[in-house]
């Protein structure tokens, strides 16, 4: 029974510290005289739900024109192109709420990102942007006021080959213990 108690307070301690520390919001701000992010991902991914909303809180329904597959590219775009979406190179400008000052893109599930930019009208500003190349995300928030702009994608946390080698030696040295500790025929005997 202790054993039990003891693995169950292991892994509140796990859940209560690693996953927090894994999943992140990378917040970025752009450079003067970008006015989109061009985010291109590692395979086509598909668009659950998009919404307006005012400083995170969802306004009115789903933004239906932006439902649907994404074979490679979204362009999000902010500042004075604030409510153009470019998907695969065609533009969609949604209406917009007066109130709404972000756009929430929410993904069907997890993907990848191959390579981000941000952009001025479409022409590459820079290079790559380096916090988002290779992450896995399931949501991208473009934030858009009118004293900072923000990109703000969050992270699904994941276990990384040694996380998983851990775990794995972790459950199975309980599951060790627990059977030595039940069989008394293999402890030594007491002097």
């Amino acid at each position: 029974m202790r054993m039990i108690k003891f693995l169950g307070v292991i892994g509140l301690a796990v859940a209560l510290v690693a996953v927090p520390a894994l999943a992140r919001d990378i917040v970025l701000t752009p450079p003067s005289g970008a006015n989109d992010i061009l985010i291109v991902a590692v395979e086509q991914w598909v668009i659950k739900e998009a919404r307006w909303t005012k400083d995170g809180t969802p306004i009115g329904d789903i933004i239906k024109e932006l439902v649907g597959p994404v074979k490679s590219s979204i362009d999000i775009g902010f500042g004075a192109r604030f409510g153009t979406v470019k998907i695969d190179d065609r533009e969609i400008r949604p209406a917009r709420p007066q109130d709404a000052n972000d756009i929430l893109i929410v993904a069907e599930k997890e993907w990848v990102i191959k390579e981000a930019f941000w952009t001025r009208d479409g022409a590459r500003i820079g290079d790559s942007i380096k916090e988002l190349a290779g992450q896995r995300f399931l949501s991208i928030h473009v934030l858009s006021t009118t004293t900072k702009v923000e990109v703000k994608a969050t992270v699904v946390p994941t276990l990384t080959e040694w996380g998983l080698i851990a775990l794995a030696v972790l459950l199975a040295g309980g599951m060790g213990y627990m059977i030595y500790r039940r069989r008394p025929a293999l402890r030594p005997a007491a002097p």
